[in-house]
């Protein structure tokens, strides 16, 4: 264990390689670091579920970057694994208000496959064994297995059926957690937070049985002779360029996924008719529903805040010390003011002293929650909190027509920002 000046000292060295603020660098060794005595389980816990399972998946297993001679950095995992992207989707469930659901990583978000955290782990030079079972129970041994050979090992399951998730009735949310070990019925597991947490294994089954297209899917990390991490990062960032300009993730839905379907957003909102905003998410309860959730995807569903554009700015400034490429630092500077549009948009529509505002201090405190290993009662009590806020917006406390054109412009704003921050990885990628 290091003492209280060993860690500043380490922050310090990481302030010079990557160029990163204190508070980034900090953040960032504390997250990662085995030696760091400042909270307990420092190897463990992060932003989002598949680059802070990685991450703990390597600082379990002692593998740390080339570079740091640490476990990698959740924003390095983020860049290697295919970055930032853009998708936008609306829909409605019979009963309920309709959703928004908004995606600003590599599309898919969430884990339907491991294609993320494979391409993640390829470019350090490592690689995942992956084992599926046909049966449940098939699934079970080859978590045994891997348990038993004394190696954690990466799960594919639901996040709603763990115990300290809240949830959702419109089916499963795919998710990784790390399971390290397993103690007579039950396995410790980490999850995004800074604590390791024991749950039942046959609680842990279940939820891999839940979500049936994972088949139970059990990764395991495999060591390989380090390439060339600048090969990887490359890699990663050229990935990030085609997702960016819409590569079809989705048969049929392509005018969803990449910066048009940031246009298309600003469409809906803008026109009229039934599938225009103004019907669809009309003053009072469904725009304030929008609000909420958009802000949710955008800054405190997993995104590091700012829509992975400030995650994704720290790891151009971790690549532009790997490669020497000192284009990458003027680009994660440009991605550094995105992720300030984007939170800045959304919280401007959602002042304070309104339930509007209340609704975001809920969701930070819910995000909060998760990192210290909230209860799914405590999840629930915010959940509750938000939906009762939801309905405080009946009137809608504002201008609805001043709300949608705001939103309409700031949102036209970051899109032509989006397009010159691509433009210049464009430039840099083609500078090598």
């Amino acid at each position: 264990m290091t003492d209280q000046g060993d860690f500043k000292q380490l922050v310090r060295e990481r302030m010079v390689r990557t160029g990163e603020r204190y508070t980034t660098a900090r953040a960032h060794v504390l997250g990662s670091h085995r030696g760091a005595t400042d909270v307990a389980a420092l190897a463990i816990g992060g932003v989002h579920d598949q680059t802070s399972a990685l991450r703990d998946l390597f600082a379990a297993e002692g593998i740390d970057a080339p570079h740091t001679q640490l476990p990698p950095s959740e924003a390095l995992l983020l860049g290697l694994g295919g970055g930032i992207g853009a998708a936008v989707f609306t829909f409605q469930y019979k009963g309920e208000l309709p959703h928004l659901y908004v995606e600003t990583r590599c599309s898919p978000q969430f884990a339907y496959d491991l294609a993320f955290v494979q391409r993640a782990a390829a470019g350090l030079g490592a690689s995942l064994h992956v084992v599926t079972g046909t049966t449940s129970k098939a699934a079970a041994r080859a978590l045994d297995s891997a348990l038993a050979s004394g190696h954690p090992a990466l799960c594919l399951l639901d996040a709603n059926a763990l115990p300290h998730h809240v949830g959702s009735p419109q089916g499963a949310l795919p998710w990784v957690v790390v399971v390290h070990e397993q103690h007579g019925d039950v396995v410790v597991v980490t999850d995004r937070s800074q604590l390791t947490l024991e749950i039942p294994r046959a609680t842990l089954d279940a939820a891999r049985a839940a979500f049936a297209k994972g088949k139970g899917a059990v990764a395991t990390l495999i060591p390989g002779p380090v390439g060339s991490l600048e090969a990887g990062i490359l890699t990663g960032i050229r990935y990030c360029i085609a997702e960016l300009a819409g590569r079809e993730v989705r048969k049929g839905f392509a005018g969803n996924f990449g910066l048009r379907a940031l246009d298309k957003w600003i469409g809906e909102i803008v026109k009229g008719g039934k599938e225009g905003w103004r019907a669809r998410f009309a003053p009072g309860k469904p725009l304030a529903a929008a609000l909420r959730q958009g802000y949710g995807w955008i800054e405190t569903s997993g995104t590091g805040g700012g829509a992975f554009r400030g995650l994704y700015a720290d790891f151009l400034r971790e690549a532009a010390v790997v490669t020497g490429n000192t284009q990458l630092v003027a680009v994660a500077r440009r991605y550094d003011a995105l992720a300030v549009a984007w939170t800045g948009l959304f919280a401007s529509l959602m002042p304070e002293g309104t339930p509007l505002g209340e609704m975001r201090r809920q969701l930070h405190e819910r995000m909060s929650a998760v990192r210290r290993g909230g209860s799914s009662a405590e999840l629930a009590a915010i959940d509750s909190a938000l939906g009762e806020l939801v309905g405080e917006c009946e009137p809608f406390p504002g201008d609805g027509e001043a709300t949608y054109l705001a939103l309409a412009k700031g949102l036209r704003e970051i899109v032509a920002e989006e397009r010159a921050a691509v433009a210049g990885l464009k430039d840099a990628v083609e500078a090598r």
